[in-house]
């Protein structure tokens, strides 16, 4: 099982594909989020997003921003994201 990750970035679309779970710097601690997650809307902090899709390790740094959390989807809005690998 999967959930769909969209990282959107003010001048770019930064990720969008399924990944297995997701690790995000919200502003109180990290937050794991795992496919059929309870939904949220949470404000993120500076820091990096570790996405795992099929046991390799996606990395992205954050200027913050916020992330709207479903059951089937992740939507990370930043003003800026970059691939940190």
């Amino acid at each position: 099982m999967t959930t769909r990750l969209q990282i959107v970035a003010l001048d770019k679309m930064a990720f969008d594909a399924d990944v297995d779970s997701v690790s995000l710097p919200g502003i109180d601690g990290q937050l794991g989020i795992l496919p059929r997650h309870a939904p949220i809307v949470t404000v993120l902090a500076v820091g990096s997003v570790t996405a795992r899709q099929d046991g390799a390790e996606i990395k992205f740094s954050l200027t913050g921003g916020f992330a709207q959390i479903a059951s089937d989807k992740v939507t990370i809005l930043a003003d800026a994201a970059e691939r940190a690998d």
